[in-house]
């Protein structure tokens, strides 16, 4: 069977914050949340595209292009990308043992921010 790949298209992209855990839980801030609603909600559309029979995928290499401009770290923005692949069932978990091979490059940094997600299932 040939090696299939999947391209995400995310319309922004958001830095994964540091939790804050207090006496009522766990606090991530509102804007995180709310794109990270947005993002699954743009991912489940897109899954549909492929087929569902497809996912959620157990492994994978995954290449993350993150577009315009930021200031996060790379590990944050990839952290917040596969929360919301997680989230969406297209990978079935973001543990290292799932994601052997794990890539993030930056380009375009005075444009429109996005991410172009490439997952290569194993």
């Amino acid at each position: 069977m040939p090696t299939r790949q999947f391209k995400f298209t995310l319309s922004d992209f958001h830095p994964k914050p540091r939790p804050r855990v207090t006496a009522k839980g766990t606090y991530l801030p509102p804007g995180y949340r709310r794109w990270k609603t947005v993002a699954t909600s743009e991912l489940g559309g897109q899954i549909l595209g492929y087929g569902p029979e497809y996912f959620p995928i157990s492994q994978a290499h995954i290449h993350i292009e993150l577009r315009g401009s930021t200031q996060s770290d790379p590990d944050n923005a990839a952290g917040a990308i596969l929360d919301a692949l997680v989230a969406a069932g297209v990978l079935a978990d973001d543990r290292l043992r799932n994601i052997p091979h794990l890539s993030v490059t930056h380009t375009q940094p005075d444009g429109h921010r996005k991410a172009i997600v490439l997952v290569y299932p194993r």
